[in-house]
């Protein structure tokens, strides 16, 4: 069976053909790049790329459950506790980095306040989750 050709555009002049063929083509380029991100895990932040920053700056962040992680100024991060860190290490890191840039524990990961978050968990990393650690270090950047 013969596909019948979309008759507005067989009809068409020859511009509005070359015209048709760049919008597909940006429409076909945007779906890839969206497929792309996709694919690959990433995210940015389009407002901040439209503002002029970098690509790098305009990386969103997420932890192991897929939970946006922002700047570490410490305003949306407060739905974090103990069990989202697999060590000492990360949730005293994280603790740190909100603590000076808010002058607070707004995760309470410190209970006691003796400035030692996290104290039952253990002092060594894990290794299979090396997404935390690249979290809680962008967060210290």
């Amino acid at each position: 069976m013969k596909i019948p050709k979309f008759k507005p555009l067989a009809e068409g002049s020859e511009k509005s053909k070359n015209v048709f063929k760049y919008i597909l083509s940006g429409g076909l380029i945007v779906l890839l790049t969206a497929l792309g991100l996709e694919v690959s895990n990433n995210d940015y932040d389009l407002g901040k790329i439209l503002e002029g920053s970098s690509w790098k700056d305009a990386k969103v962040m997420r932890d192991k459950d897929g939970n946006v992680v922002t700047d570490g100024s410490g305003k949306y991060t407060n739905d974090y506790n103990c069990d989202d860190f697999d060590s000492q290490d990360q949730a005293q890191r994280f603790f740190d980095k909100v603590k000076a840039d808010t002058g607070e524990d707004p995760n309470r990961l410190d209970g006691d306040k003796d400035t030692v978050a996290c104290e039952d968990l253990p002092k060594e990393k894990s290794p299979e989750n090396e997404i935390i650690d690249k979290v809680v270090d962008a967060i210290g950047e």
